[in-house]
């Protein structure tokens, strides 16, 4: 019976030798592991904030204002308890490597029990900027295009593409047309295809003048406003039905004859029925009390109704005796649940309305920016982000400036947003340059496109900074009078479009429609 407890206890002692022996065996398999990697604004005085890796990966890119490029920068490392790091093959004392950022950044991390490592590498590019690049132009060489305000532009909320509906005369069998009609294009990604018929409008005997708009309807379909052709002087609307144009209501056009001298009107859709309407200012003739006061007109489902002064406290022409109270201009936007319309008043200033669905209601009275003692004609633009904030552009002759507002429904003003821009004093209350803006329903950067003193059209975008960032040349082609066209996709794909010209090699000159897209700048990142 001992000898028995005797072997049992040796081989229990055995068993536990044994037992101790493969513990000791067992490697350690402790991962060596990169926590964190940033620049940090203590360590570099160049940087504005600190720039931090978002996530640990075997790569990262590291963005910081005007990229890596020529910049050497102290880094700022953690790894794991026991993890060595070395950087560029040198290793890492306190935390910190000096590094430049020129070329890739290789980490190297090994845990010291283990023998584990693992690699890393890092690349600081740019923060890339919003740029305007050019992807077609359009140009007939058997018509005549109109000028720059005879061009309108929207996306389609089906594909994204833009539609762009133009004034043209064209050449057939030798002759060329005596009156402008209306045609539409469209991008389709690579080239321009034809919408329906070039010419859709009647201009036998009357000839279709400026202005012309394009929007898409509650079905999604290109609708074009434009002045003429059915009835002169009248406006009409058709819409694509998929195989030809239509006319939207009666073929006698919209019977009420309006001017167009101030702006060309802006579509807006009723939040109730989601038809289409618009504003303008009338032209009854001199003796009629609405004379050069505002029109509000849309579409029913089956006709355009015509209402005079639906606009609560907006002031009547020559109250005061003059040419006070001139309506001159509405732009007019959608958020989700409303209809807004920006208005400028001659020597009363601009007014924003707000439409739910049971009538217009003033939101601001009577703004006028510094300086300024009234509302002037050009480059009043009115848009709405993602977030259904609302945003206008107006300007001022007085201070020879542009500026972008945001609305403060609450407060019932407008207040400045970004930095002023400078521009030229014009005559009649006026300023010389042309400006138009975008917002990205994506992202919700603001976008614009300004005229600089030659003419010439300059793109740039609010950063965030909240300042416009330096406007940059968008070609060699100046803009001929007109009306920048900017409109997005819902992705956040953006478009803009203008008329510009050329000389032939005849040194004939002709009207070109250009397109741009707006999209990221050149990711270049080191090598």
């Amino acid at each position: 019976m001992k000898s028995s407890r005797i072997l049992f206890c040796l081989s229990l002692a055995v068993a536990l030798l044994a037992s101790c022996k493969e513990k000791e065996t067992i490697p350690d398999t402790t991962p060596a592991v990169l926590k964190s990697f940033s620049f940090n604004i203590a360590d570099n005085s160049t940087l504005d904030k600190d720039y931090a890796a978002a996530e640990i990966a075997e790569e990262m890119i590291i963005r910081i204002p005007e990229g890596g490029k020529g910049k050497t920068l102290v880094a700022t490392l953690t790894a794991g308890e026991n993890d060595q790091i070395k950087v560029n093959d040198k290793a890492v004392v306190d935390g910190k490597a000096s590094v430049d950022c020129t070329y890739p950044i290789d980490i190297v991390v090994t845990n010291s029990k283990s023998g584990l490592s693992a690699s890393y590498v890092v690349k600081v590019g740019k923060i890339l900027g919003t740029v305007a690049r050019k992807i077609a132009e359009y140009y007939e060489p058997d018509a005549e295009l109109g000028m720059g305000t005879e061009l309108s532009m929207a996306v389609s909320p089906v594909d994204g593409m833009p539609y762009l509906a133009y004034l043209r005369k064209a050449t057939v069998d030798g002759t060329k047309e005596k009156n402008n009609n209306v045609s539409v294009v469209k991008w389709n990604g690579s080239s321009f295809d034809a919408v329906g018929k070039l010419g859709l409008a009647d201009n036998s005997s009357r000839a279709v003048a400026s202005p012309i708009v394009i929007t898409f309807d509650k079905d999604n379909a290109p609708n074009v406003l434009y002045k003429g052709g059915q009835v002169a002087n009248l406006m009409s609307v058709q819409k694509f039905s998929g195989s030809a144009w239509e006319m939207v209501g009666s073929s006698e056009g919209i019977t009420t004859k309006f001017t167009v001298a101030y702006g060309i009107p802006q579509f807006y859709k009723n939040p109730s029925t989601k038809e289409l309407g618009f504003f303008y200012t009338n032209s009854v003739g001199k003796t009629d009390p609405n004379y050069r006061n505002h029109t509000n007109i849309e579409f029913n489902g089956s006709e355009w109704v015509n209402t005079y002064s639906v606009l609560p406290g907006l002031p009547t022409y020559a109250a005061k005796g003059g040419s006070d109270g001139i309506f001159y201009r509405a732009a007019a936007t959608n958020t989700k649940d409303a209809a807004w319309v920006a208005v400028s008043v001659n020597e009363y200033g601009y007014y924003i309305y707000k439409n739910t669905g049971s009538g217009w209601e003033i939101v601001v009275e009577g703004f006028c920016p510094e300086g300024e003692t009234f509302g002037i004609p050009t480059n009043l633009g009115i848009k709405a982000d993602k977030d259904d904030n609302i945003y206008v552009l107006a300007a001022s002759s007085k201070e020879a400036k542009m500026q972008l507002y945001k609305l403060d429904e609450a407060g019932k003003t407008l207040t400045p947003y970004a930095d002023i821009l400078s521009v030229t004093a014009g005559s009649y209350g006026s300023v010389t340059e042309q400006m138009s803006f975008g917002i990205n329903p994506a992202s919700g950067q603001i976008v614009g496109v300004l005229e600089n003193a030659e003419g010439l059209p300059q793109f740039s975008f609010i950063g965030s900074n909240l300042r416009w960032e330096a406007f940059t040349l968008m070609g060699e082609a100046n803009a001929v009078k007109t009306e920048y066209c900017i409109d997005f996709a819902a992705d956040g794909t953006g478009y803009i479009s203008y008329i510009s010209q050329f000389k032939d090699a005849d040194s004939q000159t002709h009207n070109v429609i250009q397109l741009y897209k707006i999209g990221l700048e050149d990711d270049i990142l080191p090598e």
